[in-house]
């Protein structure tokens, strides 16, 4: 099986999804965009499964930096305990997190901070 798609994308939002897809993002890089909205079930996990061992693409996920978003990006790296008896056909171990991460969030929460204490002391020349 062949596809132009240089991989794949799982993203947790419908909304976001819907977004991208209306933006025509595959037009501009060739890729699958899916979701599960929200938490997924079994069927887009086996789907997207699937679709990374038939088509041997890269899988990237694009989830909230938030305990929600890290638990559905786990379960799809690495399955749930209900379901574990099925894990080889429901999990894609090798999908990788793009977005922001928890450190990137500090780190800009960081330096707001700095600039807000500059901005209140009237040090404006740092900004």
């Amino acid at each position: 099986m062949a596809s132009e798609a240089k991989f794949i994308l799982v993203i947790k939002k419908f909304t976001a999804f819907m977004k991208i897809a209306d933006a025509q993002f595959y037009n501009y890089i060739p890729s699958i965009i899916i979701t599960g909205k929200g938490q997924p079930g079994c069927a887009p996990r086996w789907f997207l499964q699937k679709l990374r061992y038939l088509l041997m693409l890269s899988v990237f996920g694009l989830f909230d930096c938030n305990p929600n978003g890290l638990a559905i990006h786990f379960m799809y790296k690495h399955g749930s305990r209900k379901l574990a008896f099925d894990s080889e056909t429901l999990v894609t171990p090798d999908m990788k997190w793009i977005g922001v991460m928890l450190a990137d969030k500090l780190k800009l929460e960081e330096q707001v901070m700095v600039e807000l204490k500059d901005f209140d002391e009237g040090r404006l020349d740092r900004l």
